[in-house]
């Protein structure tokens, strides 16, 4: 504990965002960050971008993590405790965001447009099949064809698989935005938004546009008592990630909608953006 001589502020678990929001919150003040227990995969990625000044510590990560959903519930992939760690002991700072291994319950591929199973690396949807799986929607034969193709249960979720079989979701199908042509990742495009100083939070998704197809927007709630100019933020981005994946547009709001559980509610952000 040594390492954690002087102010410090411990961060456990955390809804999307709000474990980074925490983090850099107690960072700009002066404290030593350290985080404790699993946070979400998400806020995992986010808090491990605020550098080597944030401590995991070892010895309080004692749960897995489980990766699942509604059609195949639970345990499609799970990392365990020790997965946080390299053989030496450090902490796997690259692996924080990944979903683990897959499970033997299931078989787990990453699948192109065209159908194709895609080399490790390369980004596509995760799609699975076993006995995990679902049989289908109740009298929904549409439905259930729709996630069904090619053979494999479609998740919507976009990912792929690294070399020592860890698997990474990179985002949601549908909050995918395709751009003059290119992909971009929203999850990608709002942990760049978070690392602003002024940002508290971040919604990204993309909006109709005559010449890109759709144009990157975000919406971003700032922390209280704070002003930032969206042409200096769109330049922020742009540091960041670069310019393709940088927001055209970008919209202060007071305050995000969000459900019951703290998620940002994007579809309600960009109706109303729609309606204007």
């Amino acid at each position: 504990m040594g390492q954690l001589t002087g102010k410090c502020a411990l961060v456990t678990g955390g809804a999307r965002g709000l474990g980074f929001a925490t983090a850099k919150a107690f960072k700009a003040e002066g404290a030593k960050v350290a985080v404790t227990d699993r946070l979400e995969a998400e806020g995992a990625r986010a808090v491990a971008s605020l550098g080597d000044e944030v401590v995991f510590l070892a010895q309080d990560v004692t749960k897995p993590q489980l990766f699942g959903q509604t059609e195949a519930p639970m345990m499609i992939s799970t990392m365990a405790p020790r997965d946080h760690f390299n053989a030496d002991g450090s902490v796997a700072r690259g692996r924080l965001s990944s979903a683990g291994r897959p499970t033997p319950l299931v078989q787990l591929a990453i699948m192109g447009d065209d159908g194709q199973l895609l080399p490790r690396g390369d980004r596509g949807e995760i799609v699975i099949r076993g006995s995990l799986a679902m049989a289908g929607y109740y009298k929904n034969s549409d439905a259930t064809a729709e996630i069904s193709q090619f053979g494999w249960r479609h998740t919507g979720d976009i990912g792929y698989l690294d070399d020592d079989n860890y698997l990474f979701i990179v985002d949601r199908a549908k909050d995918m935005i395709i751009t003059g042509g290119f992909n971009v990742y929203s999850i990608e495009v709002e942990n760049a938004l978070r690392q602003h100083p002024d940002i508290m939070d971040a919604a990204v998704f993309g909006l109709p546009d005559d010449k890109w197809g759709e144009r990157v927007c975000a919406a971003v709630q700032l922390y209280v008592g704070r002003q930032a100019d969206p042409v200096e933020i769109v330049a922020f981005v742009k540091a960041k990630i670069g310019s393709v994946k940088a927001p055209k547009q970008v919209d202060v709001w007071p305050d995000l909608p969000r459900s019951k559980i703290g998620k940002v509610l994007k579809r309600e952000i960009r109706a109303r953006l729609l309606r204007k």
